[in-house]
């Protein structure tokens, strides 16, 4: 389908609305997902303990819990720096209460585990817990609103015998991004996470009844100068030196007294940079007093330690080793082998002798510390990096690769011998990240085309996730245009508006706007009058202002005339959301006025539906009739069945809202049917509002008027009959 066309068609899966009178028995329905949407959530388990290498940390534990076991607490912020091990120390937490070691402890129903990834935001949070505590089946998932979600949610939680330990784990990123979002000045701001933070902080304050949130993150989300109730804040420091010295021990970091102490006084007790070393100290074969007092080591303790340590570790690396890492930092999710080991061979195919040198180097990554292994949605095991040295993977990119000895992997990642003469400039960084990406984004096609359905056979949101792990490498890479191209082509688009899998697409759509991307004038005109429409039906009505300004002034300028039309209808539909019905209705003329229907029957067919349902909301049925009967005729013309149900369902509850029962069943019941064969997610709200008419007329009643409806030719009848 043209792209042109995408935002038209899906005008119905979200305009459909009725009057106030009949929305009461019309609830909106959603596609429930097995699990929940994975593409923004690493992993829902626990880190693996290992007690012969984890400290028990006893202190800690017993004060987070004795935190957690207070009547009056609802929530606790486990903070502090990167590295000071907060996410061990709340996994220890969660296995006491879990695991029942203690008596008087508060007994929670679920337990529940999420570590969102780098691109979650908080509507896949709220998706995640409300799948978790629902259980599959409910019928749940994104909300028309952030707010109702929530408060669904915090129903659930308060339900006696139904309270949970809810952890999320490195959630700072969520937290960061609302607050970016709140200080840029550009149009192209990354609206997301604002004000679902704002609401999902309300949440852990007052919403949660006998259930309780423990967060790890780097800082307080509500400043370090506000202590808001029901909330706790607990500081993970640097360990002690008895703690230093038995996790040194546990690593087989031996040395005299004075050397291990001096150890811990230089590292300042952070457990990260401690771990650090101890990769060092493996990799090099050298002795702790050695890497302590010889001249060649000294600058090891000079300015940032931490950093030295890792620089320092990396360089001990092998070929294979660094091949793996530098193809890691490149993941935003947690990857299986076999895309680390697609990216870290770069051109070059990957022979049968590669998996077991690769298994081997990845499990000695592994024990060293330089790698998690996690357990991912699909029950593979999958690969994160420390985020500091994600950071310094990436930050030194080049240098890394330039470090590397020649051999069989030395053109890895889409960048071949590098020549030692090239300087490490941004430019030159961003190039290289930039073909690290593409070779990302290779993968995770090859991945797509073996278990993505096409469209017409996806079931939900996990179907795509390969595909929209795709999109968002193809913007890393620089590829923005082609990203916004496979978007429309492949229809990801109208299915994700299909489920209501909104901020996700929003998220995808910024990546492509200046300042971070680029597209060509039009495209970018055309994804401002999406998000505008989008952030509408999500209730950001600020955002979408902005968005429908900047769409207006692009295709203005570029004499877009058919792209207008589209944004002066999806404005006008805003419009009228608003209650504003007046200028609905000048949008809708001032795009009527554009274009010829016969030259674009789809967006006529759109705009005389909008039409329907602006004269329905100021109760001038007959005009309705007329326009609703218009806009049935085009989507025929065109055999556009979607769009047909859709109408059918919409002009049938028009019907119903007039008391005209036998003929509003008369087209809901066929428009049922042809919903149902298109496996149209929102049936079932169609169902409840049928099932809601029956319990209010008595069974007979309703009985003997479905009997009537479904007589063999009704519906045509019924439709002539509108015709004055």
């Amino acid at each position: 389908m043209n792209p042109l066309y995408l935002f038209l068609r899906i005008r119905y899966t979200l305009l459909k609305k009725v009057s106030p009178s009949v929305d009461e028995g019309f609830e909106h329905a959603y596609m429930q997902q097995p699990a929940y949407f994975t593409f923004g959530i690493l992993t829902d388990m626990p880190p693996a303990i290992d007690l012969r290498m984890t400290l028990p940390r006893t202190d800690e534990v017993n004060a987070l819990v004795s935190l957690l076991s207070e009547p009056q607490t609802r929530t606790v912020l486990l903070t502090g720096a990167a590295g000071t091990g907060k996410s061990t120390l709340a996994g220890l937490v969660f296995d006491q209460f879990q695991s029942h070691m203690h008596e008087n402890l508060p007994e929670f129903r679920h337990y529940l585990w999420l570590r969102p990834g780098p691109r979650a935001t908080w509507p896949d949070i709220t998706s995640a817990l409300l799948n978790a505590l629902q259980g599959a089946g409910q019928t749940n998932a994104l909300s028309f609103s952030q707010q109702a979600s929530l408060q669904t949610l915090g129903a659930l939680l308060s339900q006696p015998g139904q309270s949970a330990l809810i952890v999320l784990d490195q959630c700072e990123e969520l937290f960061d991004r609302a607050i970016e979002a709140r200080t840029q000045d550009s149009p192209y701001t990354v609206g997301v996470g604002l004000s679902g933070a704002v609401r999902f902080l309300d949440l852990l304050q007052h919403q949660a009844g006998n259930s309780r949130f423990l967060l790890t993150c780097n800082r307080s989300p509500f400043g370090s100068d506000t202590r808001p109730p029901g909330v706790r804040e607990y500081t993970v420091g640097g360990m002690t030196i008895v703690e230093g010295l038995h996790m040194l021990q546990q690593r087989n970091v031996q040395g005299l007294q004075q050397d291990l102490s001096t150890l811990w006084q230089h590292c300042a007790g952070h457990a990260y940079t401690l771990n650090i070393f101890s990769a060092l100290k493996s990799l090099s074969g050298l002795s702790l007093h050695y890497l302590l007092n010889s001249p060649m080591y000294q600058t090891l303790w000079e300015g940032n330690i931490p950093l030295n340590l890792l620089e320092a570790a990396v360089s001990f690396l092998n070929p294979a080793q660094m091949a793996l890492l530098r193809a890691l930092c490149l993941f935003r999710d947690a990857p299986p082998l076999a895309g680390i080991m697609h990216v870290a061979t770069g051109e070059r195919a990957v022979l049968e002798t590669d998996l077991p040198l690769f298994e081997q180097e990845m499990n000695a990554l592994v024990l060293l510390g330089l790698v998690e292994e996690i357990k991912r949605y699909d029950g593979q095991d999958g690969y994160l990096l420390h985020p500091l040295l994600a950071r310094y993977l990436l930050n030194h990119y080049l240098e890394s690769e330039q470090k590397r000895s020649s051999g069989y992997l030395a053109s890895s990642l889409g960048v071949a011998n590098q020549p030692a003469e090239i300087k490490a400039t941004m430019e030159a960084r961003q190039a290289a990240l930039a073909a690290g990406h593409t070779r990302v984004t290779d993968y995770y096609w090859r991945v797509a085309q073996q278990i993505c359905p096409p469209f017409g056979q996806r079931n939900g949101p996990n179907d795509i996730t390969p595909l929209l792990i795709m999109l968002e490498h193809l913007c890393l890479s620089r590829h923005w245009q082609t990203a916004y191209d496979q978007l429309c082509s492949l229809a990801l688009d109208r299915d994700l508006l299909r489920w209501e899998i909104w901020h996700t697409l929003v998220r995808l759509y910024e990546m492509m706007l200046p300042p971070t991307g680029s597209l060509i004038r039009r495209d970018e005109g055309l994804v401002c009058s999406a998000l505008a429409m989008i952030y509408s039906r999500m209730g950001e009505f600020e955002q979408s202002r902005t968005y429908y300004t900047s769409a207006l002034a692009i295709q203005r300028d570029m004499r877009d005339i058919q792209s207008e039309a589209i944004t002066l209808t999806n404005q006008g539909e805003f419009l009228r959301t608003l209650g504003d019905a007046e200028l609905a209705r000048q949008n809708f003329e001032q795009a009527f006025a554009l274009f010829q229907p016969q030259d674009n029957p789809e967006l006529a067919c759109v705009l005389a539906h909008n039409m329907a349902l602006l004269t329905q909301y100021q109760h001038d049925y007959q005009q309705s009739l007329r326009y609703f009967l218009q806009s049935l005729q085009l989507a025929r013309q065109s055999q556009d069945q979607e769009s047909e149900g859709l109408i059918l369902t919409n002009l049938g509850l028009c019907l119903c809202e007039q008391q005209r029962y036998q003929d509003g069943l008369a087209l809901l019941f066929p428009a049922l049917q042809m919903r149902y064969a298109r496996n149209d997610p929102r049936t079932a709200s169609l169902i409840s509002f049928l099932n809601k008419l029956e319990q209010r007329m008595g069974n007979a009643a309703f009985a003997a008027l479905r009997q009537a409806a479904q007589t063999q030719g009704q519906q045509e009848q019924v439709l002539r009959g509108l015709i004055v």
